[in-house]
């Protein structure tokens, strides 16, 4: 899978900015609701190895490698077929009328954070089982990567990034929409590092 760089992000959304958005602050809100879910779903997974991944066993409770690779996987594929599916809703002009401000950017922020301590919650896993390229949840890491950050992961030809760019943009409440951009940029470059790990 080839990854996309932040520097090609980065001019990517600057480039494009003749389109309009159609992802909404209700769909970003969504969004963060659901990956809030994937995020305690993995959280609350507890292996019974001790710290030695070789010698994983199902216990009560406790379950084993393959399943917990099932779980982050699962919850990968999930948020990214999510958000695949708002992507691919045909382009369309953005208004908001009187936005509440204050509640926009925490919004954004929030949503963020959350996608932020998701990511984190899959690198204590994969610290934890050292996962090969392999993998379901390397797989699924790359399609959200190329999501957040390619045009070509979707049927209007615009990155998750770029939508959110005209989405706040559209909202006038962001004295510098390019902090946006940077939060965004930071988490595909996680995303990098992350498959890195693999």
């Amino acid at each position: 899978m080839v990854q996309i760089r932040p520097v090609r992000v980065f001019a990517a959304a600057l480039l494009a900015l003749v389109t309009s958005a159609h992802i909404t602050l209700k769909d970003i809100d969504s969004l963060k609701s659901i990956t809030k879910d994937c995020n305690e779903k993995i959280r609350a997974l507890r292996s019974s190895h001790n710290a030695n991944p070789a010698q994983a066993v199902i216990l009560n409770d406790q379950i084993s490698k393959d399943e917990i690779e099932d779980v982050v996987a699962g919850s990968l594929t999930y948020l990214d077929g999510e958000l695949l599916s708002l992507l691919n809703i045909p382009v369309k002009d953005i208004t908001i009328e009187k936005p509440d401000c204050p509640e926009v950017v925490k919004h954004c922020h929030v949503f963020l954070q959350a996608t932020t301590r998701f990511l984190q919650a899959i690198d204590e896993k994969q610290q934890e089982f050292r996962w090969d390229t392999d993998s379901s949840i390397y797989n699924a890491l790359g399609w959200m990567q190329s999501l957040w950050a390619s045009r070509s992961a979707n049927e209007q030809h615009l990155s998750f990034i770029e939508q959110q760019m005209r989405l706040y943009k559209a909202s006038s409440c962001f004295n510098n929409v390019n902090d946006v951009l940077r939060q965004d940029v930071e988490v595909v470059e996680y995303l990098n590092d992350l498959m890195d790990t693999f």
